[in-house]
C-alpha cells in the first residue's frame, strides 16, 4: 500500500480486522458488494424520482462508509441524504451530487480493492 493519500484512512481499515486479516478481507469483499448493489439502487431511485428511497439508501452506505474514514464520501452521501427530504427535491440538484457520491465511491472501492488485493 503506497503512502499517496486515500479516500479512506487506512488505520481505521486496519482495526476493523483486529489483526485478522481473513476477517478484515471478509469485511472488505461485503462492503465492496453492499455498496455497488446501493449504488445501483441510489440510481435508479434518482431516476424514478424516489426521493424517499434515495434518502434512505443514502442514510443506509453513511455507517460503514464511516467505518472506513472515507470522510469526503460520508459528507456526499449527507449532502445527497439531505436534499432527496427536502419538501420539493430539485432533480438539477440531485443529479450531479450522485454523480459526484457515485465517483467518489467508485475510487473508494478502486483503492480498496488495490491496496488489501480483493476482487471488484
Amino acid at each position: 500500500m503506497s503512502n499517496v493519500l486515500k479516500s479512506y484512512d487506512p488505520v481505521a481499515v486496519q482495526l476493523i480486522g483486529d489483526g485478522d486479516k481473513a476477517f478484515l478481507r471478509e469485511m472488505l469483499e461485503l462492503f465492496i458488494r453492499n455498496t455497488n448493489t446501493s449504488l445501483q439502487g441510489l440510481t435508479t431511485a434518482v431516476e424514478k424520482r424516489n426521493f424517499s428511497l434515495a434518502a434512505s439508501l443514502s442514510h443506509k452506505m453513511r455507517g460503514p462508509v464511516n467505518h472506513l474514514g472515507a470522510e469526503k464520501l460520508s459528507a456526499s452521501l449527507k449532502r445527497l441524504e439531505d436534499l432527496c427530504v427536502q419538501p420539493t427535491v430539485n432533480p438539477n440538484d440531485v443529479v450531479p451530487l450522485l454523480q459526484q457520491t457515485q465517483q467518489q465511491c467508485d475510487q473508494l472501492i478502486h483503492e480498496l480493492s488495490s491496496d488489501w488485493n480483493i476482487a471488484k
